[in-house]
């Protein structure tokens, strides 16, 4: 943190123990060469100031690696849907968005979620990483954020019984109080093609230029749902 500011003749001083009036305590950070008092009994003349011992960086704002990414701070912009990642169009407005954030001095941002599969968005025809064709118009997203400095993961998500679609699945067949559908049981096959569809999607994020990618697990989402007993009540080895 730096000190409070002091004046002397209109000049600012940022000295760790600054008096903007040496004659009423000697030596505490100023020295005046001669030239007499000036207007209000201040000193004219050239004025050096004491500087302060240097402050120690907050942790917060110090670099840190995690495996193959070195980050410049330990600022992270949190995922959060702008309504500009389901359309290629206008994905280069998220771009500036992102670009703007990270110009600002945010180490690393974290994109709203994108689907995996086109029965796992979160909005009906929502955003996905799901093709190569997906994968090049996100380029425009990871290179402006580049440019600008900073780094950022997309994050991969399936919705499951939140979903929108009425094809939705989940863990098991439970409605979930937002719905109106009710979603169909995942089979032993339905499982291994979601994961593989995740594999996939982190394949086409790196392709895309994405430093990383965050797998949506929490807030209820399908994997959420396969770790809740309320919401998973199967029988089977993906029992919970």
């Amino acid at each position: 943190m730096r000190s409070p500011p002091c004046r002397v003749r209109g000049r600012v001083c940022r000295a760790s123990t600054c008096d903007p009036h040496p004659a009423l305590r000697s030596g505490f950070g100023h020295s005046v060469s001669p030239g007499g008092p000036g207007r209000r009994g201040l000193p004219t003349g050239n004025v050096s100031c004491m500087t302060s011992s240097p402050v120690a960086v907050s942790p917060l704002l110090q670099p840190i690696t995690l495996g193959p990414l070195t980050l410049p701070n330990r600022v992270v912009m949190a995922s959060m849907h702008m309504g500009l990642e389901d359309r290629h169009d206008d994905l280069p407005q998220l771009a500036a968005f992102y670009a703007e954030r990270a110009r600002g001095g945010v180490g690393l941002i974290v994109t709203g979620g994108l689907g995996v599969v086109p029965e796992g968005t979160v909005t009906l025809g929502g955003g996905m990483l799901a093709s190569e064709e997906d994968a090049r118009a996100h380029r425009v997203v990871t290179d402006a954020v580049h440019a600008a400095g900073g780094r950022i993961l997309a994050q991969l998500l399936h919705a499951g019984r939140y979903a929108p679609s009425p094809d939705l699945v989940s863990a098991s067949a439970v409605r979930a109080p937002i719905s109106r559908h009710t979603p169909r049981e995942m089979t032993a096959a339905d499982i291994e093609r979601t994961v593989n569809a995740f594999a996939r999607a982190a394949t086409l994020a790196l392709e895309a230029g994405y430093d990383g990618v965050e797998i949506m697990a929490s807030e209820g989402y399908l994997l959420n749902q396969f770790l809740a007993p309320a919401t998973n009540r199967r029988a089977d080895e993906y029992g919970g």
